[in-house]
């Protein structure tokens, strides 16, 4: 599924589909955040951050998002530069507590 959606980073809108390898950069700047540093947040490689970047690997949108959600986590993203790549299920407060794992014996 592809959808549109305007960013700050991005003339016009953006899609979810094809993250520019300049948008990661830019976000990942203003983070002030090292490659290695922004790729560890999801388990991937320093090299693969630096592919992302440069272009000549394509980010997975998933591991996008997953890295966007770390940093709204952690406070070093505010929500605003968030939204564009992560689905608003994830951004909304959880209505009803996780259910509790069972221990097997």
């Amino acid at each position: 599924m592809s959808v549109d959606y305007p960013h700050p980073f991005c003339e016009g809108k953006m899609r979810v589909d094809s993250i520019q390898p300049a948008v990661i950069e830019a976000l990942r700047k203003a983070t002030q955040l090292r490659a290695i540093d922004a790729a560890q947040m999801i388990y991937a490689g320093e090299r693969t951050w630096y592919q992302w970047e440069a272009g000549t690997r394509k980010m997975p949108p998933a591991a996008f998002e997953l890295w966007c959600l770390a940093c709204y986590c952690e406070g070093i993203l505010p929500r605003g530069l968030i939204e564009p790549w992560v689905r608003p299920v994830f951004l909304e407060p959880a209505r009803t507590p996780a259910p509790r794992l069972r221990r097997s014996a």
